[in-house]
């Protein structure tokens, strides 16, 4: 674990805990840009592993700088 850990803010300069959250934020993020309008924000971060939808939703703000709601809607316009 310490060897993985150690590997991973070598490679990408954060821990891996926060590697693994990004990971699972892109992932939610693709798939509400990409998803049909009736893929629910809650059904894509439950199933990207976000069980608390605030911590998720203050997460993907910081990270994108737009609520997750948002993104279908601007993914749609584009």
């Amino acid at each position: 674990m310490r060897t993985l850990q150690t590997a991973t803010r070598a490679v990408h300069g954060v821990s891996l805990h926060h590697f693994l959250r990004l990971k699972r934020l892109w992932s939610t993020r693709i798939q509400l840009m990409t998803a049909s309008a009736g893929v629910s924000v809650k059904a894509a971060a439950l199933g990207n592993g976000f069980w608390q939808m605030g911590d998720f939703a203050r997460g993907y703000k910081m990270t994108f700088g737009e609520a997750p709601s948002e993104t279908p809607a601007r993914s749609r316009r584009l």
